[in-house]
């Protein structure tokens, strides 16, 4: 049997399995999507059991396991007699990061709120990066960054420097002091900071 009954692909269920005859050290568990025949090419990952006639484990699911309904299959001693078959279960895809800026226009050496949502698996070197939208995920064209707090959801601030040309930006998460982007935000404007202006009148002084 298997628990719970809906699971996010990257998460584990539990296997709990009774009634192994003979049992053997070499015992296994596939994961197979319903009405897949029992081969190698239709399971999507395996591990062995503890070797017991009844016990349970838990059974990562893998993270790139699509969406569907799938069930567990027990086979007896690394062979494909299949001697179980569990209850279906669904698996699920992991909601996505995501990332927003606000306000939409900012003048340039001002701030930005950056809100992200939804890391999977958060880290405390995950970053967020300034880039012209259409430009690579590259060091090169990284305008300016920070540091997330660590946490699968949150904001910060983000400060635009004050000699970013004027133009339309957009900010990018990272996860994990990487280039593998996991989510990238709205765009906003940069406009120019304001000049200090002086005038002097009258324009003609004894």
């Amino acid at each position: 049997s298997v628990s719970p009954t809906s699971i996010v692909a990257g998460g584990s269920v539990t296997a709990t399995w009774s009634g192994i005859a003979a049992p053997t050290s070499t015992d296994w568990i596939g994961l197979y999507p319903v009405g897949a025949p029992d081969t190698y090419t239709s399971g999507i990952s395996w591990q062995y059991t503890t070797g017991a006639a009844s016990g349970n484990l838990p059974y990562a699911i893998p993270s790139t396991t699509p969406p569907g309904t799938y069930e567990l299959r027990l086979f007896t001693n690394f062979t494909y007699t299949r001697i179980g078959k569990s209850n279906a279960f669904t698996v699920t895809v992991p909601p996505q990061a995501s990332l927003s800026v606000s306000p939409t226009s900012i003048v340039a050496g001002g701030s930005v709120t950056a809100t992200w949502n939804n890391i999977t698996a958060p880290t405390s070197t995950d970053w967020i990066g300034l880039y012209v939208p259409g430009a690579p995920d590259t060091y090169t064209y990284n305008l300016s960054w920070r540091y997330t707090t660590g946490g699968a959801s949150g904001n910060v601030p983000f400060t635009i420097p004050a000699t970013l040309a004027p133009g339309t930006y957009e900010l990018r998460l990272f996860t994990n002091f990487t280039y593998t982007r996991i989510a990238k935000s709205n765009t906003f404007t940069v406009t120019a900071s304001q000049q200090a202006s002086l005038s002097v009148s009258p324009t003609s002084i004894v």
